[in-house]
């Protein structure tokens, strides 16, 4: 989605340089390989690494090692991660519900709580690539991405982070128990208040106000689908707008088209 609408430029929006972001859309058929094998780092990822995961989980990680490699990132040690998930763990939650009902605390898995809550997503990534900053879960319903965006903006402002990445997932639809499980899509951006500069694409979040209403009214609502698609377009550089429900918008451009 290009920008078209008059931008009013907000005092409290905040600026970012993406130096890094990758997409992974997988059919539920090529989750087991990528889980074995979700992407090159410069360390070993071992094959059982993402062995219990969500296969939110298991998007996240591919879609976060394809940004590093895209943006030649290595060393994130001292970086925030924020993930936001869609109806994380729901399926799996219900099934262990179920199972306590029946057999009580020992039909429960250990591992549901590490790796099919909130903050798994972020805890993994945190974990298999050696990052002590802040990891938090975000939301888990509809507007979790408006939440991921503003809180991001405010996470680099305030806690003088020098990177953070935001990392989004979803199913195509939303996994119901004993039906085929869905594709998922991921998206992972790597960020810096510093970056590259002009040449690199650059992320801003601004906070809507009262006098934003018919300007926000005039931006598509913000997706995970049409945000990939636009940073994967092939026919020019990514740029665009989505309104971030009511509480802002979000916009994107190249350096190219600045």
């Amino acid at each position: 989605m290009r920008a078209e609408a008059s931008n009013p430029r907000v005092e409290l929006a905040v600026t970012a340089s993406v130096v890094g972001w990758g997409v992974v859309q997988v059919t539920a058929e090529q989750i087991p390989a990528l889980r074995k094998a979700p992407g090159v780092w410069h360390e070993k990822i071992a094959p059982t690494a993402l062995k219990q995961a969500d296969e939110q989980t298991v998007v996240a990680v591919a879609a976060v090692l394809q940004a590093a490699q895209r943006g030649e990132l290595v060393d994130f040690a001292s970086w925030g991660i924020l993930a936001a998930p869609l109806y994380f763990g729901r399926s799996v939650t219900l099934a262990s519900l179920l199972a306590f009902e029946k057999e009580g605390a020992w039909g429960v898995s250990p591992h549901l709580i590490p790796h099919h809550s909130l903050h798994a997503i972020s805890g993994t990534l945190s974990q298999l690539l050696h990052i002590h900053g802040p990891n938090l879960g975000v939301g888990n319903g509809p507007g979790a991405t408006y939440e991921a965006f503003l809180l991001a903006g405010a996470m680099m402002s305030d806690l003088n982070l020098p990177g953070l990445w935001i990392v989004l997932t979803e199913h195509d639809a939303e996994p119901i128990p004993g039906q085929p499980m869905p594709g998922c899509l991921g998206v992972a951006l790597a960020l810096r208040l510093q970056g590259n500069g002009a040449e690199s694409m650059q992320l801003r979040v601004c906070p809507g106000e009262e006098e934003h209403v018919e300007f926000l009214a005039s931006l598509p609502e913000f997706s995970l689908t049409s945000f990939a698609q636009e940073l994967e377009r092939t026919d020019g550089d990514p740029a665009g707008m989505w309104r971030l429900g009511p509480r802002g918008w979000l916009e994107i451009e190249s350096g190219e088209s600045r």
